[in-house]
């Protein structure tokens, strides 16, 4: 039975007999056999990598390594996501030659690191040891430190001295004194909603990524089971991973993205069959004289077997391909040599209609005859959002149906960001190629590749602030209610998150390396963020629907431990009591958004109140009286479109309180400035948020800098000429205030700004929207 690297126990007593050593006291002993159907392991440059049965040490089966053209092309594995920082590792593994190798051939570990500066290093990890074409020979490794911090990605592998030759690999074993990743507690959390369910009346929901996150023991392998049910190869797909070399396909990572949702009962989307990036150079090459070009009949010969080859292979088990990739240059038009595409340059107009687009044209026909059944999508950036390249697949696409060419959806990647495209020009462009639905009765729209970065294109690194994964959710829940009505409509079928997490995103280093981004659903730790809560409940504010499910109120007793926590909903203190032993409660920590009121007795009228914004409360037993209830701060925006006066620019105060980010009111004089709000009577109120000069207009920065208010106070009024503070903020630099405070009653509002900017020669105070939140007065 084949093991995972992201394992959950420890296999020193499994391997024991496979693999005799001196017993040690390791933290990790893992082995494997490859025995089973798929590996982890894969090819670093040139050459083909299968399981096979021509020889096995032990079991019946090894790797095989062939079609080599240098000695680093080899067979590896990817180290960062199972090594822990800072732990120490060794590694062997054992080797054999084919027959028909002569000679004398060395082989030896070598590790690659690529480091967070962009640098990639490369290692030896052992001296060479002498191979055999008879025997299986032990290579063993030095010890390996890892260093996660400065290292984006590691890889091991097996480097072989003659450049050509085949090789075989088996019992491959990692020991160390630090567990592997996969060691730790599982990722997935049942406790939080599966997002295939969530969708399960609209479309399909699922995710692409890489094979070393679906082995069979691994923590992040039951997280894809338990949220998608529909997963994509990554990179494990494409031209370079099937065929590097011309008539010899490697399948084993696409087997086991294939094993993987047979085994889930996921559908699979094929990634995809025709690009101009990562696709040998065999294809366009001439393979008697390979400074020619291929000519037009050999390219389209290399075209049809690779696509009738590969959609064949998976008939039946990948539901929907991704035919053809990126066709499109920005301007719309076609790609060609200056945009890094053979394609068409080779291919041209071969049927005369003036149209240089033959090879996509052939690329669908040729999958329809490989499978019939299977959906056929044409994928692209960029099209989400009106311009010319979006106007260019439209007119590209219903081309290409007029003719009777079998296209039956348009992939909308969706690699946007929290700045735009609007969600109503996403909707509008899903509407605009479901109308291709009038050419043929299937077509269907596919959100193919999504993610939203936090950053404009080229914007340098910055921090990533809650307002930021704010904006997102924000964002992330708008658009899934545009995916829902389409859905609705027939017009979309199935979106498609590119990644697990944050950790297991292009986004990471691309395209400023080492920037970071927070694209995802997930974070790193593949914890839910903010996003994830908004577009399951896109009518709760995200933090709501967090704590209803993680729970709202955090007990910690007088060591700082904690007790448990409590879910929303009314509690006598004994009910409390028996949920989670309070005798020794020493403080509490309410969730934002919540409310707790604290009765003195079970028939008390008026209760005490507290205000949640994740804040602690020392709070004993006692102090609970004898129910509490924990429940939403469901408080309405008093201040909108109500009565206001200022300081200054009276006339227009009502912009900051009109509910959109458009508009602004601003005073640019002497502070102190002041804008009031009549509330029409009195308010419990509870908490209050300012949206600062950053964080509006018509292209919101959403950056903290000096130009945000600095310094300003909330203050209250029972007749609006008397006030008090009660709430102060001095050194802002954010672009966005969101504060709650002890609950007051008051019918007059007020934000009095004393220090406008963190800059002493601009006294300018712009403020897009006040925002007051609380409760009527019982």
């Amino acid at each position: 039975m084949r093991k995972s690297l992201m394992v959950a126990v420890v296999f020193s007593i499994v391997f024991a007999m496979v693999l005799p050593v001196v017993a040690k006291d390791y933290a990790v002993d893992f082995g494997d056999d490859f025995s089973g159907n798929s590996t982890e392991w894969r090819s670093f440059g040139t050459g083909v990598l299968n399981i096979t049965t021509e020889q096995a040490r032990t079991g019946t089966q090894s790797l095989k390594m062939s079609g080599r053209r240098d000695a680093w092309n080899s067979a590896s594995i990817d180290l960062d996501p199972i090594l822990v920082d800072g732990g120490t590792y060794n590694f062997s593994i054992y080797v054999r030659l084919p027959s028909n190798v002569d000679g004398e051939v060395y082989g030896h570990f070598t590790v690659a690191e690529t480091l967070k500066d962009g640098t990639t290093e490369y290692n030896w990890l052992c001296e060479d040891v002498l191979l055999s074409n008879d025997e299986w020979v032990l290579i063993e490794s030095d010890a390996y430190t890892f260093n996660g911090q400065n290292i984006n990605e590691a890889w091991l592998y097996v480097e072989v001295s003659d450049g050509s030759a085949a090789y075989y690999l088996d019992d491959f074993r990692i020991v160390g004194n630090k567990p592997l990743k996969g060691t730790a507690e599982q990722i997935v959390k049942h406790d939080l909603p599966a997002l295939k369910a969530v969708f399960a009346n609209d479309f399909n929901f699922g995710v692409a990524t890489s094979p070393h996150f679906l082995g069979a023991q691994s923590m992040h392998s039951p997280f894809v089971g338990y949220h998608y049910n529909v997963l994509v190869a990554g990179n494990s797909m494409k031209p370079d991973a099937l065929q590097p070399i011309e008539g010899v396909f490697s399948w084993s990572q696409a087997d086991r993205f294939a094993d993987f949702a047979e085994r889930h009962n996921m559908q699979m989307r094929g990634h995809t069959l025709v690009w101009h990036n990562q696709i040998p150079n065999w294809f366009f090459t001439d393979p008697d004289k390979r400074t020619n070009p291929a000519t037009a009949e050999m390219l389209i010969d290399r075209l049809e077997n690779h696509i009738k080859t590969v959609v064949a292979k998976y008939k039946g088990i990948v539901s929907s391909w991704d035919v053809v990739n990126e066709v499109l240059n920005d301007s719309g038009g076609l790609r060609g040599d200056n945009d890094d595409s053979k394609w068409k340059g080779i291919i041209g107009d071969i049927d005369g209609d003036g149209y240089e687009s033959d090879y996509i044209e052939l690329a669908f026909k040729f999958a329809r005859e490989a499978d019939p059944d299977a959906e056929l999508i044409i994928n692209d950036y960029g099209i989400e959002s009106r311009g010319a390249k979006r106007t260019g697949m439209y007119n590209l696409v219903k081309r290409m149906l007029q003719k009777g060419v079998p296209v039956d959806g348009v992939g909308l990647q969706m690699h946007i960001d929290i700045y735009g495209p609007s969600a109503s020009e996403i909707e509008e462009s899903i509407e605009l190629f479901a109308s291709l639905r009038e050419y043929n009765p299937e077509f269907t729209v596919v959100v193919s590749e999504m993610d939203m970065s936090v950053y404009r294109w080229q914007e340098g690194k910055k921090e990533i602030t809650i307002e930021h994964l704010e904006l997102q959710a924000e964002r992330y829940g708008e658009i899934f209610e545009v995916f829902r009505r389409q859905a609705a409509k027939g017009n979309l079928s199935t979106v498609v998150m590119w990644g697990l997490g944050d950790m297991d995103s292009w986004l990471e280093n691309y395209p400023i390396r080492g920037r970071g981004d927070a694209g995802l659903l997930f974070d790193k730790q593949m914890a839910a963020k903010p996003a994830y809560y908004k577009i399951i409940q896109p009518d709760k504010r995200w933090y709501v629907t967090k704590a209803e499910y993680k729970g709202a109120l955090t007990l910690f007793g007088k060591g700082g431990q904690l007790i448990g926590t409590v879910k929303p909903g009314e509690y006598t203190i004994q009910e409390l009591n028996a949920e989670a032993p309070i005798v020794d409660l020493n403080r509490v920590q309410l969730a934002k958004g919540f409310v707790m009121e604290v009765y003195p007795k079970l028939d008390s009228a008026n209760p005490k109140y507290y205000v949640g914004d994740g804040q602690t409360f020392d709070l004993r037993m006692s102090d609970l009286g004898d129910k509490i209830i924990v429940k939403e701060d469901a408080g309405r925006n008093l201040v909108l479109n109500r009565p206001t006066d200022a300081s200054h620019n009276a006339d227009r105060a009502g912009r900051a309180v009109d509910g959109q980010l458009l508009s602004s009111w601003s005073a640019n004089d002497t502070p102190p400035y002041w804008l009031s709000v009549d509330l029409g009577e009195p308010y419990i109120l509870t908490s209050w948020v300012v949206h600062h000069r950053e964080a509006g207009g018509f292209n919101p920065t959403m950056m903290d800098g000096p130009l945000n208010t600095s310094s300003f106070v909330f203050q209250i009024s029972d007749d609006g000429l008397s006030w008090q503070d009660a709430d102060i903020v001095e050194d802002n630099i954010l672009s966005k205030t969101d504060r709650a405070f002890s609950p007051v009653e008051a019918r007059y509002v007020r934000i009095l700004i004393r220090k406008p900017t963190s800059l002493e020669n601009n006294q300018e105070a712009v403020i897009y929207e006040f925002e007051v939140y609380g409760l009527e007065v019982e």
